[in-house]
């Protein structure tokens, strides 16, 4: 009989345990999911308004894969993207070959900053655009 109550009490515990791990592992992947949260519909309006909480990271890749940019004017960009932010010029001391730069993030991991570069060809008219990583 103890040996009964044993062996119970000992299959309680272990189904306690996968319980429990199974439960830390849905609150880890909950935490994850809220941390970095998934990839945006591109939203012009949205998009205007700012970087902050990755929003524009997280809305990029929609923007450049449902969005040719290449050919706009830089009328059409603005009128898109909203004017350039001025904190690119805090980062660079010349631009990386860019005419255009959208800061993209607040910053993810240690220092580094994303943003979207535009270069333009002499009719103001987009040539090339590309994610632009920044590591300070």
């Amino acid at each position: 009989m103890k040996r009964k109550v044993f062996l119970f009490g000992l299959l309680a515990l272990v189904v306690a345990m996968l319980l429990a791990g199974v439960i830390g592992i849905a609150i880890l992947i909950n935490d994850f999911r809220e941390q970095f949260p998934g990839p945006l519909p591109f939203d012009s309006e949205v998009w205007k308004k700012g970087y902050t909480n990755d929003i524009r990271l997280r809305m990029c890749d929609d923007l450049l894969s449902k969005h040719n940019l290449k050919g706009l004017t830089k009328d059409e960009v603005l009128a898109l993207l909203g004017q350039p932010g001025k904190s690119a010029g805090i980062f660079f001391s010349e631009k990386p070959g860019f005419d255009m730069l959208y800061q993209l993030d607040d910053g993810t991991g240690v220092l580094c900053y994303h943003f979207l570069g535009l270069r333009l060809d002499s009719s103001n008219c987009v040539t090339k655009s590309e994610i632009y990583r920044y590591n300070l």
